[in-house]
């Protein structure tokens, strides 16, 4: 019994782990942002860009506790936590712009990012989840959370 447990325990571990490779984070707004790549969504997220071929948009981040928001700012802005608030805590205080706006949760970014044309955010999926974003939004940028592997993609 002892020996059966520790195998479907065993089991359960591994699939965990091959469900959680499979995540990836992307990025993705209402509008066909043409062109974007991850440096210009670094310089957006850093308030060194507000615009892409002539558009304004509004970047969403999650609420600094949020693991989500940890690994984009790692992957993505390649910034820790701490880098990434000490960053616009002077921004703000030389008046260089304010940090992007904050959401609580998954729910409230898709809210967000529906009812704003020029909103850009995140979002953490898994191949499966994605195609039910593609029905909603355009999908800009593609990043797998388990590899530093970026890939553009057309919204399908």
């Amino acid at each position: 019994m002892l020996r059966a447990l520790r195998h479907l325990m065993t089991l359960l571990l591994l699939l965990g782990g091959l469900a959680s490779a499979r995540a990836e984070l992307y990025i993705v707004s209402k509008t066909d942002i043409t062109g974007l790549t991850e440096r210009i969504t670094e310089r957006l997220y850093t308030g060194k860009q507000i615009e892409v071929n002539n558009r304004s948009l509004i970047p969403l981040n999650y609420v600094v506790d949020s693991p989500v928001r940890q690994k984009f700012l790692t992957m993505v802005i390649g910034k820790t936590e701490t880098e990434y608030t000490a960053y616009w805590a002077t921004r703000r205080y030389v008046g260089l712009g304010t940090p992007p706006e904050e959401v609580r949760d998954r729910n409230r970014m898709l809210s967000v990012l529906g009812s704003r044309d020029n909103a850009i955010g995140y979002i953490e999926a898994t191949p499966e989840e994605a195609a039910e974003l593609r029905k909603r939004f355009m999908v800009l940028l593609v990043r797998t959370t388990e590899s530093r592997t970026t890939e553009s993609r057309a919204a399908q």
